[in-house]
């Protein structure tokens, strides 16, 4: 596979699993790669994951908590070909328990540096 010039990762993290999806840039957006990195905190975790070339891959792992989740999926990332072209981040965090946000109130976001490349 050849690396698009641009692309997007985008992440979707709730409380017990995270999934992810890099898009290559552009109209129509197209997901070069996606998964999940489910059971985050309890035994069974895994890590799951397709491309559009039609590989798959899954396999068990172990996170007990978000930071530990955060770092191996950022890690994994790193290493995989349609990565090395995401030139942004999109995200979306959900959070239950019935929470309420007020209109003034700013929702704070840490950044994460994802490698060297990072500019910010």
């Amino acid at each position: 596979m050849t690396a698009p010039s641009a692309a997007i990762l985008v992440i979707n993290a709730g409380s017990s699993s995270v999934r992810f999806a890099v898009h290559q840039a552009g109209a129509p957006l197209q997901a070069l790669l996606y998964g999940k990195l489910d059971r985050i905190g309890a035994a069974g975790s895994t890590l799951s994951w397709h491309t559009t070339e039609g590989r798959t891959g899954n396999g068990r792992v172990e996170v007990p908590d978000l930071d530990q989740a955060t770092s191996l999926l950022v890690e994994w990332l790193e290493a995989r070909e349609e990565f090395a072209a995401v030139r942004g981040i999109g995200h979306r965090v959900v959070h239950g328990d019935g929470m309420q946000w007020e209109a003034e109130r700013p929702l704070r976001c840490p950044t994460i540096h994802l490698n060297s490349r990072s500019t910010a």
